[in-house]
């Protein structure tokens, strides 16, 4: 079990879009389909199978950030860090999204933001 763990948190932590909590949901997710009696191949197929379909539906952006963008997503971070609230932040990020149309994301995380609401709070 232990070497599948450590499978999933190097197949994903290769991924350009992954996170710790990510990860850990995955390694759950495996840990439940081993104790249902999946085999550790058909594990690791399927964890392939949805990366790769993730990414032909269009969910994954793997192409490099326009220097604009990723100016713009620093200001955010630095607005959000200044005690911006997430509402602020979810406005640029919807501006963001209107001029990145193909960047499916950024509409998303202005979601994030927004549901995030009081339970933000800038690090000190």
């Amino acid at each position: 079990m232990a070497s599948l763990l450590g499978w999933v948190s190097a197949f994903l932590d290769s991924k350009p879009i992954t996170s710790p909590r990510r990860i850990i949901e995955w390694q759950h997710w495996a840990r439940k389909k081993l104790d249902q009696g999946w085999e550790v191949d058909a594990v690791k197929k399927r964890i392939r199978d949805s990366w790769d379909e993730w990414v032909a539906r269009g969910k994954v952006d793997l192409k490099p950030l326009e220097p604009e963008l990723q100016n713009a997503l620093g200001e955010v971070f630095s607005m959000a860090q200044d005690g911006s609230t997430p509402e602020q932040c979810a406005v640029v990020y919807r501006s963001l999204a209107r001029q990145y149309p193909e960047r499916q994301w950024l509409a998303d995380w202005a979601r994030r933001w927004e549901l995030m609401g009081e339970k933000w709070r800038p690090i000190s």
